[in-house]
């Protein structure tokens, strides 16, 4: 199984949500809450299907899985990365 790589995610939230404030320090990072629109949710699940080779379900493409790294690693377990 694929391991969940944390600052790949971090990275994510960089690129798609670069409008943002992102926190510096992990633990703050981990518990910051993103205000998401349509667009940075696709955008966001293409970052990840292609950098974590995971094919996300359309059925789990719902803001409140992307609106922080707890929900994102809770979505990448549940499609197969541990």
């Amino acid at each position: 199984m694929k391991k969940i790589n944390l600052s790949k995610i971090k990275k994510g939230f960089e690129l798609v949500f670069y409008d943002q404030e992102i926190p510096a320090d992990e633990d703050s990072f981990l518990h910051k809450r993103f205000d998401l629109d349509s667009l940075q949710v696709m955008q966001f699940v293409s970052y990840l299907e292609k950098n974590f080779d995971v094919n996300i379900e359309n059925t789990k493409i719902l803001p409140e899985n992307f609106s922080s790294i707890i929900t994102v690693r809770e979505l990448l377990r549940e499609s197969g990365i541990e």
